[in-house]
């Protein structure tokens, strides 16, 4: 019975790992240009900063 929780764990862990974590590097280098562009020019990167550390950590808990 506990070999067959784990290999559904691997499975689930195995589909974020192809159709999740490719969506969230995008997501990840389409904020840092924006975040690089707004230094550039001197504006607020207040909420791009706040999203970036919140996708750095949601990525660190799905590698744990």
């Amino acid at each position: 019975m506990k070999q067959l929780q784990r290999s559904e764990n691997m499975i689930v862990f195995q589909l974020i790992g192809v159709f999740l974590m490719p969506i969230m590097c995008v997501i990840f280098c389409l904020n840092l240009v924006s975040i690089l562009k707004k230094v550039k020019h001197d504006e607020k990167t207040t909420v791009n900063t706040f999203w970036q550390y919140r996708l750095l950590l949601l990525c660190g808990a799905l590698q744990c």
